[in-house]
């Protein structure tokens, strides 16, 4: 059972799991929710009716390394070292932990559960985690135990173009799903803290909250912005004693750093503020944004622990599984810190342009953001003889971002015009019809 209370309001949120010969049965959860004066306020379940009538088998035909073995071959993935184990057996659900293989990031914990197929249907399944190589996706799978087909799987990792909310980091601390999805709204993040923070000295030259973007208006330089509740020893702490453990961009709530060569870990020489964590760096956004990492990263280390901050007043503390090196109150695990990336560069499946991705693993491992570049177009020399007036350009949703133009150029004639969906108006010079004047 897991058991948690919001502090705001004294809400208690229990968590059983269903379990046969042991072993736990995948999302087979029953959640209560009681408030302060001891009133059930509501109860779900998904426990699964008849349990021992639905299981298929109480021992698995296939060893846990065959069926990481087998998810590989059906997920593409070529192994190219053995699966070994690294632990013996243990408990009643057959936990395990397994060399990665050259699949994996990092070494695969394994363990058995049952994942309910259909109704009346329980397999025994091998149970799974695979944190991909190209960084993005942290595959959570359940493979028959006696077939080796993968039955289902969920992708700890969040693109900015997915349709998915994250999941949860962990009110269920053995990773048995037994808590619904995190989800804060957007307008959350904007919200109130206490107005004296942290007076550690520390002062960032930052697009503070709310600003998003530049858009919105200039940097101004913020001091001492850690929340005295949520970061009681600063942004820059960890072993929580008066003094930072360091002057660069990491501490108890984040590791924020460059990674452009997509490695997953820091790049060297990012921005350290000193004793006095001064973080007053400067930015030109005319010049390329490599001229700028520091101050990206400096911004990306204020906002992922302000964000922190916020959502730790809101409910999302240590008890509840949030993202820490060390829990200060000795609730929940500790040793999860944000890697968050700025400027990053990817090869994996996703653009490395305008596109960021969150991969939160379950409690006490270490989550990864990754936050590319923008999209830019920019013309560098463009002459147009009998031009009256300057072309506009910008970028395309499709294609390179930057390229060499070295031939005439004229504008695009199409003939008649035709008029165009969503209610733009028509033009001659978008391409859209025959070309006249090629």
């Amino acid at each position: 059972m897991d058991r948690y209370v919001s502090p705001n309001n004294g809400l208690t949120h229990l968590y059983f799991r269903q379990r046969a010969h042991g072993i736990g049965v995948f999302n087979g959860d029953i959640n209560i929710n009681v408030a302060a004066d001891g009133r059930i306020l509501n109860m779900g379940s998904l426990a699964v009716p008849h349990l021992h009538d639905s299981l298929n088998s109480v021992l698995p035909r296939i060893p846990a390394p065959k069926a990481v073995q087998r998810a590989a071959d059906q997920l593409r993935l070529p192994v190219t070292e053995a699966i070994m184990p690294l632990t013996s057996l243990s408990g009643s659900d057959a936990h395990q932990l397994l060399s990665d293989g050259g699949i994996s990031q990092d070494d695969i914990p394994v363990r058995l559960v049952y994942m309910p197929v259909a109704p009346g249907d329980l397999r025994l399944s091998w149970e799974m985690t695979l944190h991909l190589l190209n960084g993005e996706d942290w595959l959570f799978l359940r493979v028959d135990a006696q077939t080796g087909a993968i039955l289902s799987q969920i992708n700890y990792g969040a693109h900015s173009d997915d349709q998915i909310s994250v999941h949860d980091h962990g009110v269920d601390h053995d990773n048995e799903d037994s808590a619904a999805a995190a989800h804060v709204a957007h307008g959350s993040a904007h919200g109130d803290l206490q107005s004296v923070g942290v007076d550690d000295g520390s002062s960032y030259r930052v697009y503070e909250f709310p600003k998003e973007s530049p858009h919105e208006g200039d940097r101004t330089l913020v001091v001492n912005p850690a929340d005295p509740t949520a970061s009681p020893y600063g942004w820059h702490d960890t072993n929580g004693a008066s003094g930072p453990e360091y002057g660069e961009t990491r501490g108890n709530n984040t590791h924020a750093y460059a990674d452009a060569d997509n490695d997953g870990n820091p790049d060297a020489n990012n921005p350290n503020g000193g004793a006095g964590l001064d973080f007053d760096l400067p930015l030109d956004l005319n010049q390329a944004p490599a001229t700028y990492r520091d101050a990206a990263i400096v911004n990306l280390f204020y906002a992922t622990n302000r964000i922190h901050d916020i959502l730790f007043n809101n409910g999302f503390d240590e008890a509840a599984g949030n993202f820490q090196v060390t829990n200060y109150s000795g609730l929940g695990l500790g040793n999860d810190d944000v890697r968050a990336e700025a400027q990053d560069s990817s090869t994996g499946q996703s653009s490395q342009f305008a596109n960021a991705n969150f991969s939160t693993p379950p409690e006490g491992q270490r989550p990864r953001m990754q936050m590319y570049l923008g999209e830019i177009a920019q013309v560098t020399t463009l002459t147009v003889s009998s031009a009256a007036a300057p072309l506009a350009v910008g970028a395309a949703s499709f294609g390179p971002l930057s390229f060499n133009l070295t031939a005439a150029v004229v504008l695009v004639a199409n003939g008649t015009s035709q008029p165009r969906p969503l209610g733009d108006p028509p033009s001659a010079t978008d391409g859209c019809e025959a070309v006249t004047n090629n």
